[in-house]
């Protein structure tokens, strides 16, 4: 059992899927940020680097606590460590750089107003479905954990 059970209900999904309309929306509306391409891209660069690294370094938690991530499978344990202990979404938070960054680098206001339907749909379609399940599954254990860590920073 788990709180996903295709690939539909996935930030994967999601997160493409509005940056492909963003990008549709940039095409025929074009924008810009009216800053300097250089500090745009580096901003961008630097966000996705962070991004990456929340991701990778989240990505690594699951894996070191044999913990696999996406619909389908279920969750064994609440790992409560390293960004885990900052946040309980650490590879949303990454999602959600990962598409700022892009309206950086790509000089896109519509990647960045991107962010507000990727960060609503993860939030209702991801994250209340997971709580909800891991409530069900680990009860006082997990509403513990979500009294010491907030849901995003």
């Amino acid at each position: 059992m788990s709180a996903h059970k295709n690939f539909f209900q996935t930030s994967d999904f999601i997160t493409y899927t509005t940056i492909i309309l963003a990008l549709i929306l940039e095409w025929f509306f074009p924008t810009n940020l009216n800053m300097s391409k250089n500090i745009s891209i580096s901003i961008g660069i630097f966000m996705m680097i962070f991004s990456w690294v929340i991701i990778f370094t989240a990505k690594y938690q699951f894996k070191k606590h044999n913990q696999k991530s996406g619909p389908n499978n279920e969750t064994t344990t609440i790992i409560k460590t390293g960004l885990f202990s900052y946040t309980r979404n650490p590879i949303y938070l990454g999602i959600i750089f990962i598409t700022s960054a892009l309206g950086f680098i790509l000089d896109s206001i519509w990647l960045l107003f991107a962010i507000i339907p990727v960060f609503i749909l993860i939030h209702f379609l991801l994250i209340i479905p997971e709580e909800k399940y891991l409530r069900n599954k680990f009860g006082a254990k997990y509403n513990d954990y979500c009294k010491k860590v907030r849901r995003w920073f």
